[in-house]
């Protein structure tokens, strides 16, 4: 009996060896990619946030903690220093032109950013300029390559 019972236990553990060997994984396509991540909104209708892709040159703006909107970036300009933010890009999103001029401080992470509609033309300003106080900081996020 001693020597069944020895025998299930070792059959039992080499079919459980052998049944959980590793699966090959299809690796991910993805990347770090460097952002700026402008949190805490002051202004007229703030969103809850907004990523600026430098790479891919893209915007997502958060409505809310849970509604997301995508921009494509148009003429993109990063002139920011050691010491201080400079970004500038128009961004569209169903035909509608929205030019996007960002400063701040790195030591403060703290800054303006200047939202003016444009007109189909993408060039001319509509209305006034739309002007906002955040918080900036440099992060890294994995996108797609």
């Amino acid at each position: 009996m001693k020597i069944f019972r020895l025998f299930i236990c070792l059959f039992a553990t080499i079919l459980n060896v052998s049944a959980c060997s590793p699966d090959e994984y299809e690796q991910a396509n993805i990347e770090l990619s460097p952002v700026y991540v402008l949190t805490n909104l002051i202004g007229t209708s703030p969103p809850y946030k907004v990523t600026i892709y430098e790479e891919t040159k893209k915007m997502m703006v958060w409505q809310d903690d849970k509604k997301v909107l995508g921009y494509r970036m148009l003429n993109y300009g990063d002139g920011s220093e050691d010491d201080n933010y400079q970004i500038s890009f128009v961004a569209v999103k169903d035909d509608v032109y929205y030019e996007y001029n960002v400063l701040g401080t790195v030591s403060s992470g703290k800054g303006q950013m200047f939202v003016q509609a444009l007109a189909e033309d993408g060039m001319t300003p509509v209305g006034d300029p739309v002007i906002y106080t955040m918080d900036i900081t440099e992060d890294e996020m994995f996108i797609e390559k």
